[in-house]
């Protein structure tokens, strides 16, 4: 299964630290996972890419979908609100 999960940033909040927590354990059980984050900071994207999950920063919400339309995807999971939006 192939995942893209959109956050609003990888900064050492809430929401971003439970993404950097949880995706290496869902990589185990063979859900490939690529964020997308919309801004900064991005703290916790070099914890992400040493699990191998990859990481973009999308400068715009166009930028972001071009990201997504390039990715055989089976998921789209947001987190926060402008994510949430976009997504």
């Amino acid at each position: 299964m192939k995942v893209l999960v959109l956050i609003e940033s990888l900064g050492r909040g809430g929401a971003e630290s439970c993404l950097a927590a949880g995706l290496p354990a869902l990589s185990r059980y063979g859900i490939e996972s690529t964020v997308v984050t919309l801004g900064g900071p991005h703290d916790l994207a070099g914890e992400l890419r040493a699990e191998g999950i990859s990481v973009h920063e999308a400068r715009s919400a166009r930028e972001a979908f071009a990201i997504a339309m390039k990715l055989d995807l089976d998921v789209i999971h947001t987190h926060l609100f402008r994510a949430n939006i976009l997504g």
